[in-house]
């Protein structure tokens, strides 16, 4: 069962992130933009609503849940 207790070891395993290229032999690092990742963002100039987040949602959900049972 040694192999399951790595976190006894100073081993560090990561973080589950995916490689964004290759180390090469000579030590240097190559960054292959497939791997990069590529947001798509719609164009939002004639949005009504605004980007905001409440701090409070459960509240918020609560409340609304309490007005549609009515």
């Amino acid at each position: 069962m040694r192999f399951l207790a790595s976190y006894l070891m100073n081993y560090y395993k990561g973080k589950n992130c995916i490689p964004t290229g290759f180390h090469t032999r000579k030590g240097g690092y190559v960054v292959m933009h497939e791997k990069l990742p590529n947001y798509v963002v719609p164009d939002l100039t004639d949005f009504k609503l605004k980007p905001y987040v409440s701090q409070c949602p459960w509240n918020n959900k609560a409340s609304e849940a309490s007005e549609s049972a009515k």
